[in-house]
């Protein structure tokens, strides 16, 4: 399956950090998603309901930034692939990129990348 639905340059503020002045705070976290699913029913149908609903899939990153406690990106990425997927019944697959531009001083972006898929359905 080549489809792919997308939102990128989500921007969040989210209680995330390893270090004891970073748990002091909110921090900012870009997120880009891609979605794998079929676009087939959407492409022949022309309606919103056979469609991978991206306005969902924001309001989950939204949701789960404003409860995350996690203290690594990766954590919050396993906690948010998992919420997508349980969210999008069309989702095949989630490809998510977490990047915290405020890390490391002196470099612009540093974060990670995740790529869970759905449970064989049967």
């Amino acid at each position: 399956m080549s489809d792919r639905v997308y939102v990128h340059d989500i921007e969040v503020e989210c209680l995330i950090g390893t270090e004891p002045g970073e748990r002091l705070g909110r921090q900012t976290v870009l997120i880009d998603v891609d979605v794998l699913c079929d676009c087939r029913p959407a492409g022949r149908s022309d309606e919103l309901a056979d469609a991978l609903d991206y306005v969902r899939l924001v309001e989950v990153v939204q949701e789960r930034a404003a409860a995350s406690r996690c203290r690594l990106l990766e954590a919050f990425g396993e906690d948010l692939a998992t919420s997508l997927l349980g969210a999008l019944p069309a989702a095949d697959a989630v490809h998510l990129r977490l990047t915290k531009p405020s890390a490391i001083p002196g470099i612009p972006l540093v974060g990670v990348e995740i790529e869970r898929r759905r449970e064989a359905r049967g």
